[in-house]
Formats: structure tokens, C-alpha cells, sequence
């Protein structure tokens, strides 16, 4: 088989089981499991299943940038949970358009 035939049986069969898991347990992987999971995602390049090398956090970062594409749909049913919609001030382009809520680390404290 060509190399990209077998590419595409990689990402169809393996790495969409990878990004299923991924999904459901990424803030319980521990350094060691992300470790063994990159170990074996370099062993499908090196045997030829892949053309690139993909690592875990590639694939976490991927998912999250898509997931927060999805959410910033009108029509999607997270969409309410997201804040409003920032005033255009400045034509900076940042990385969304909603406005952060505001903190303040000031602490009152009464002493009556």
C-alpha cells in the first residue's frame, strides 16, 4: 500500500480512537501515560503509518480549537454559557471576540 493509503488507515483507525480518549480523559493524563502515548505515536511514523510525527498535546490543542469553533456557533446549545460580545475599542485581533469578566484581587475586609 502507497504510504498515504496507509496514513489514512492511521488517522481513521487509530488516532480517532487516540482523540475519542483523549476527549473524555485528557486532565487525568499523567506526565508518564502522555509519555508512552507520544512513544507510540512516533513508532507509527517511524514503521511508515504516518508521514508526520504527532504528538498528545498537538492533538488536545487541535480538539479544543475545534470544540470552541463549535461552542461560538449561534446554533450550537453551549452557546448561551459563552460572555457577551466585546466592544470593538481597539482592531486588535486577539484570540476571540467575547469580553473576559472582570477581577479585582483587592480583598475588603471589615474590622468592626
Amino acid at each position: 500500500m502507497p504510504c498515504s493509503r496507509l496514513t489514512v488507515i492511521a488517522y481513521c483507525l487509530i488516532i480517532s480512537r487516540i482523540l475519542y480518549a483523549l476527549a473524555v480523559r485528557e486532565g487525568f493524563l499523567s506526565s508518564e501515560l502522555v509519555a508512552k502515548i507520544d512513544a507510540f505515536l512516533k513508532r507509527l511514523k517511524r514503521f511508515g503509518y504516518m508521514t508526520q510525527i504527532i504528538t498528545t498535546a498537538e492533538l488536545m490543542n487541535d480538539a479544543a480549537r475545534v470544540l470552541f469553533k463549535q461552542v461560538c456557533l449561534t446554533n450550537h446549545f453551549l452557546h448561551y454559557l459563552l460572555p457577551p460580545i466585546r466592544p470593538r475599542v481597539n482592531q486588535q485581533h486577539r484570540g476571540h471576540i467575547y469580553q473576559l469578566p472582570t477581577y479585582c484581587s483587592l480583598c475588603y475586609i471589615c474590622t468592626s
